[in-house]
């Protein structure tokens, strides 16, 4: 059976920030990171490593990616929402990343 899983797995979500806001972005993620991107996937607006995830959290429609740089001194949250199904995908796709 051959493997569904791509080099780079793109997703359209909604990044929702500390401050309440929310925007909608592209989530991919690939063996050599995560990265969020504008909605048309042409600028890079974050960037991490997978070694800086440090957990996640799912929940219905959305998940929570804690991520903690070098320089931090507390982890970060980066909520992530969709439907169920995206959600879910990500959260695969993240953690058969994670353990590769």
């Amino acid at each position: 059976m051959a493997s569904s899983f791509a080099a780079t797995e793109k997703f359209r979500v909604t990044m929702q920030d500390n401050d309440g806001s929310s925007q909608r972005v592209t989530a991919q993620l690939s063996l050599d990171g995560l990265k969020i991107m504008n909605q048309d996937g042409s600028r890079t607006m974050r960037s991490y490593n997978l070694r800086n995830v440090a957990r996640w959290d799912l929940m219905d429609t959305s998940t929570v990616i804690w991520t903690k740089a070098d320089v931090d001194l507390e982890e970060r949250p980066l909520t992530l929402s969709s439907d169920s199904t995206t959600v879910r995908n990500v959260v695969d796709t993240l953690a058969m990343c994670c353990m590769q």
